[in-house]
């Protein structure tokens, strides 16, 4: 009896503990977003365990937040080139890429959520896809607009010119230019260094940027005027998705396209919301909007940055008419 005994224990420990063949694959995620913040703790932790789960254990993502895999500059080359498997940053890094794509950036009235959806609907409606077909794109987002958040108080035209203002991305820093500011090409991780040494006056970035990158202890005055957006992707190399067993790929793609891209902007929104927010509490910080006449003044100057957005991108009537329409599905619910 107790042979008997230790050969079916033994047995149940050989079906129980998986072989090295079957132990997981791990995937390398270039996050590029500092460790602990908002879109670790409030997205990815749990977009990843969802993955995890449904992959019926087959697959582990392993997070390398910040820079230690890639930068927001390198993140797409380095997934293209498979030092990561997966990546998150963001499109305007990369000049001349994401050409279509950066209709995202020019100034509307669209939230991240409905930015985001719009987005994915470009690339599944062919638009913008071959700017990706080189990875396979899971999801995609944008973020709120993009505010001015400044050194000194700016309450006309007059005020911003001459001023050396950071951006991210191209047409911020087009529509920077228009407002006869100087628009300083930088990228998120070093906006806080810029700001602090005075090498500019001020930064053009949405407020889920504000605490993330703690522009509020170099900043104070934040005037909230809609001057264009940034956004994103989520991708992962092509060759680890095709090398992927189907429960994992299902999993992904269970996780991925139209519907994730409109959650995560919708995580975005209220990380903005939280942030302006926060700051609206502290003292010594100043939330500021344009009298209406002079906010019409500024975006006088904008429709001038989208006509020439318009003429100067192959196809750019179309995307644009295509982004609007997106936005507009998104908000009719669906």
């Amino acid at each position: 009896m107790k042979t008997m005994a230790l050969i079916g224990a033994l047995t149940l420990a050989c079906v129980a503990a998986p072989s090295l063949a079957d132990e997981p694959i791990t995937l390398r995620f270039a996050m590029t977003a500092p460790a602990g913040g908002w879109s670790q703790s409030r997205w990815f932790d749990g977009w990843i365990a969802r993955v995890e789960q449904q992959s019926g254990g087959t697959v582990k993502i392993q997070m390398y937040p910040g820079s230690t895999l890639a930068n927001m500059v390198n993140a797409y080359d380095r997934t293209l080139n498979g030092v990561a498997d997966l990546a998150y940053s963001i499109t305007g890094t990369m000049r001349g890429k994401f050409v279509g794509t950066s209709v995202i950036e020019l100034p509307s009235d669209a939230n991240g959520k409905e930015g985001s959806g719009a987005m994915w609907q470009l690339l599944e409606r062919g638009l913008t896809a071959s700017e990706f077909n080189d990875t396979v794109p899971l999801y995609l987002y944008v973020y709120p607009q993009t505010v001015i958040h400044l050194q000194k108080p700016v309450t006309r035209l007059e005020d911003i010119k001459g001023m050396k203002i950071g951006a991210t991305a191209k047409v911020s820093a087009d529509v920077i230019d228009k407002l006869g500011a100087a628009p300083i090409t930088t990228n998120p991780t070093e906006m806080y260094e810029i700001l602090q040494r005075h090498v500019i006056s001020g930064m053009a970035v949405a407020w889920t940027g504000v605490l993330s990158f703690k522009l509020h202890e170099v900043t104070n005055y934040h005037l909230n005027i809609e001057i264009g957006s940034s956004g994103g992707y989520m991708v992962m190399n092509k060759e680890t998705h095709a090398k992927l067993p189907q429960v994992a790929r299902a999993a992904f793609a269970a996780n991925s396209g139209y519907a994730a891209s409109k959650a995560f902007g919708v995580v975005i929104d209220g990380v903005a919301t939280d942030q302006y927010e926060t700051v609206l509490k502290m003292p010594g910080h100043t939330q500021a909007r344009l009298a209406p006449e002079e906010k019409r003044r500024w975006q006088a100057l904008f429709a001038g940055v989208v006509d020439q957005w318009v003429k100067d991108t192959p196809n750019g009537a179309a995307i644009l008419a295509a982004y609007r329409d997106g936005i507009a599905q998104v908000r009719a619910g669906m």
